[in-house]
């Protein structure tokens, strides 16, 4: 009797077990699998219809199918904790155990393989998920900095279309079976689909800055003991260019996003997929075949990298063109901020006059002061090269300085004048790529870079001041300063190598992830990060083309933001002296600072024989006492054996000048006719006559 009251007992439990099994579903259809369908299919038509419109300002950013492929192995294996109010006192761990994408025109299906174990039931189920994947709207990862451009990242989502049950024990698991029940039925799957989040980086900011003020140095003199120091400084310019994704093209290659470049700064912005649930299921067909024939689009666009961004040169335009406006609105500003020494520094000595000099120095050390703009900007995108053209300048300067000059007659004569000058120097200039690699990992680098070009800017003065005496006529003085522009690169931007953290399931008390009481509350969660290495960059006939993959890694905790920054900064500091290094430029050798006094080169006799009779004009209408004329003409009468025929003629002058200077001077009257004597002498050397007639007259002023 009790065997046969225990057969009856397991017999009533397996009955009870096999109608239990029979009310439990093997698959639990969360979704409808067309409406799934129908919202990648009407993305995908709103990305086409706005790549066909051929906007000039279109950038496409192709996401190929081996990103989300990456993104798949990645995650493999990564484990995620969570509550949710349907399962009260119960924290689930839930395991991926697989994740595979299969990229069709039209859509992106997938499968997901979960494990999903409580610290309350002590067992583990599976759950295998079938899901369409949609493009859920864009979220920035990092702002933008002096030293980066932003960064933001193209979101997608799951949309659970079905769930199966993966149970061990078959049927005789009947808590099992309750257990996948409970998070099916309480919106557990539903609440991870809604939170996960796959997402792809992307830099949607192209901008060109200017915001740098710089010092200059400059030696002169005899034996460079000299220093002229300057500071150029200028008002920031900024221009910056954006990306607006409209919408995505999925195709059998993976995802590419259409979108548009302009100056509106780019927003975050969500989603929801009801937002494409507008037309029946029945329709879905007739979509397919309207979109087949236009998918080969979006695939040219696709380099074989895991993302490849297209920038057209309509949307090239747009951007030099905000910067060439940019440019033509600066104005740089350069002061002087010290200057020590003599630019001219000159002394000479007569037996019978005595000791006389020439010196000049500013005015002051804040005496120095200029402008520079960009009135003018040529240039072309040329495939093969991308951008390159000229900046024409404009520069000009003015600057105080104090002129002392002792003559030996007459007394020294000391003196503040101003100079002034310009110049319009035209600079070749394109835009340069280049990669290093910096703790272990590739980084790519993108900057303006100017041809090496020496600009001379001479500044002088008319040859005049004013006096005690009145005006007198001086040689002219002046100043040729020649500066390299170009020699120095600019900082560049960094276009791969920076850490970017992408959440997939972001922990709860995270900072913008705190979840109201009645809903899910992840408490680890699950992160990327992600850094682009392999870039590469396309001058291509249609525009650039940016390509990269992602090295990946996954974590259940965020980096630490503090190791984050200070690995940028390290970085930031390594491209500064990569770039410097290697772009530096094959410049000409630097001239030194170069002082003007009349023409110290003596170009020909005529400017020599100008120079000496206005020089001499001052002297005898001075206030030069008699006998120092006297002794000034005897001087020129010794040395007439040598003057050539113009030499002559400008010491007959010279003594006519000095007999009706002085009209009443006996001395002077004798002296000047022993002149005339002797310059009816014939020469052998006329040239080297000219410069002596000079050293007479002024002993050693030139």
């Amino acid at each position: 009797m009790r065997r046969k009251g225990l057969m009856v007992i397991l017999g009533l439990i397996v009955a009870i077990g096999i109608g239990l099994y029979a009310t439990f579903q093997s698959r639990y259809l969360i979704d409808e699998h067309n409406r799934a369908r129908i919202v990648s299919l009407q993305q995908t038509a709103s990305g086409l219809d706005a790549l066909e419109q051929g906007d000039q300002k279109a950038v496409a950013v192709a996401l190929d199918a081996t990103l989300f492929r990456n993104i798949g192995d990645q995650l493999v294996g990564q484990k995620v904790m969570l509550s949710h109010p349907s399962l009260p006192g119960e924290t689930l761990t839930v395991a991926v155990d697989r994740l595979t994408f299969a990229p069709q025109m039209g859509r992106l299906a997938g499968n997901l393989g979960l494990s999903v174990k409580s610290d309350k039931r002590f067992l583990s189920v599976g759950l295998d998920v079938e899901f369409a994947l949609y493009f859920s709207g864009v979220s920035q990862i990092l702002p933008a900095t002096t030293d980066r451009p932003a960064v933001f990242a193209a979101n997608f989502r799951l949309l659970p279309v079905s769930i199966e049950p993966v149970i061990s024990f078959g049927f005789l698991n009947l808590v099992g079976r309750g257990f996948v029940s409970d998070i099916i039925t309480g919106n557990v799957v539903n609440g991870l689909s809604e939170r996960l989040t796959l997402s792809a980086p992307y830099q949607p900011q192209l901008r060109y800055t200017l915001d740098e003020n710089k010092s200059f140095e400059q030696k002169f003199g005899d034996g460079n003991t000299g220093t002229l120091k300057y500071r150029v400084t200028h008002e920031p310019i900024s221009v910056e260019r954006w990306a607006h994704v409209i919408a995505p093209i999925f195709s059998d290659r993976g995802v590419l996003l259409a979108a548009t470049l302009d100056e509106t700064v780019a927003q975050p912005f969500d989603v929801n997929p009801s937002k494409y649930d507008t037309i029946p299921t029945t329709q879905i067909s007739s979509l397919e075949q309207q979109l087949t024939g236009r998918i080969a689009l979006a695939n040219k666009y696709y380099s074989g990298k895991q993302l490849t961004i297209s920038i057209n040169t309509g949307a090239i335009a747009t951007l030099t063109d905000g910067i060439f406006g940019a440019l033509r609105k600066l104005s740089l500003s350069l002061a002087s901020t010290e200057v020590s020494g003599r630019f001219v520094d000159k002394h000479w000595s007569d037996k019978i006059l005595g000791d006389g000099g020439f010196y000049v120095e500013a005015a002051g050390g804040d005496r120095i002061h200029g402008s520079i703009s960009v009135p003018a900007a040529n240039f072309n995108y040329v495939p093969g090269k991308g951008l390159e053209g000229s900046l024409g300048l404009s520069i000009s300067v003015d600057a105080a300085i104090h002129v002392h000059v002792d003559p030996l007659i007459g007394g020294g004569i000391g003196t503040t004048a101003g100079l002034k000058g310009s110049t319009n120097p035209t600079v070749s200039a394109r835009i340069a790529f280049s990669s290093f690699t910096f703790e272990g990992k590739d980084v790519a680098l993108l900057s303006p870079v100017l041809s090496c070009t020496s600009v001379d800017l001479k500044v002088e003065t008319d040859g005049t001041f004013k006096t005690d005496y009145g005006w007198t006529k001086v040689p002219s003085i002046g100043v040729i300063t020649s500066e390299l522009i170009g020699a120095d690169p600019s900082d560049p931007t960094i276009l791969s190598g920076i850490p970017v953290v992408v959440p997939v399931l972001a922990k709860t008390d995270a900072k913008g992830s705190v979840a109201p009481p009645d809903q899910m509350v992840i408490r680890e969660g699950l992160y990327l990060t992600a850094e682009a290495t392999r870039l590469t960059v396309d001058a291509a006939s249609t525009g650039y083309v940016v390509g990269s993959d992602f090295v990946l890694k996954a974590s259940n905790q965020a980096p630490d933001p503090k190791a984050v920054d200070e690995r940028i900064q390290r970085l930031t500091a390594a491209a500064k002296d990569f770039w410097r290094k290697t772009q530096k430029p094959n410049c000409p050798e630097k001239p030194a600072l170069r002082v003007l006094v009349g023409d110290l080169e003596f170009g020909s006799n005529n400017e020599i024989i100008k120079f000496i009779r206005n020089a001499w004009n001052d002297i005898t209408k001075g206030p030069g006492k008699d006998n120092e004329v006297v002794k000034l003409l005897d001087r020129i009468n010794g040395a007439a054996k040598d003057y050539d025929d113009a030499t002559r003629k400008l010491a007959g002058e010279v003594g006519e000048a000095a007999k009706n200077a002085f009209p009443r001077n006996n001395d002077i009257g004798r002296a000047a006719g022993e002149v005339a004597k002797s310059v009816t002498k014939a020469v052998t050397n006329p040239g080297g006559a000219v410069i002596d007639l000079g050293k007479q007259i002024l002993c050693g002023f030139c």
